[in-house]
């Protein structure tokens, strides 16, 4: 009788167990993407309505415009395109580095306080006059 009992304490404690469930491995929709680097400048959240807008082209040959003239204070938005083939836009004095692919254009808000001349320039497949100069009044 005890054997039996014993029996049967195991049988239902072996239909209560829950049964172990194989491992699926999960499986992405998506492409993974690459980790980027943070920015090194601290972009606006997002450009003001009223914010002044500059379209600057880069070759190989410099920036088109090379010059941008400002008050300080303004909220700026930079489209930077590269036209030709893979470039960087550099302004060191505000800590910006962005990297261009060929077509790629880069979007750069920022708003200078300080007055004066801030130059940007491109270190990669440009030449040495692939420079530029945003003046601050």
């Amino acid at each position: 009788m005890k054997r039996i009992i014993c029996i049967a304490v195991l049988l239902v404690l072996a239909a209560c167990a829950s049964p172990t469930t194989p491992e699926v491995e999960e499986i992405s929709l998506y492409p993974p993407y690459p980790e980027m680097d943070p920015p090194l400048y601290e972009p606006l959240e997002d450009a003001p309505y009223d914010a002044r807008v500059f379209m600057i082209e880069l070759t190989e040959e410099g920036f088109n415009p090379s010059t941008i003239t400002v008050n300080s204070g303004d909220d700026l938005k930079l489209l930077v395109t590269a036209l030709d083939e893979d470039h960087d836009f550099r302004m060191d004095d505000f800590a910006i580095v962005e990297q261009l692919k060929k077509f790629q254009e880069a979007i750069i808000t920022i708003k200078p306080q300080m007055q004066g001349t801030f130059e940007f320039r491109c270190v990669k497949n440009c030449g040495p006059d692939a420079f530029g100069r945003l003046i601050v009044r």
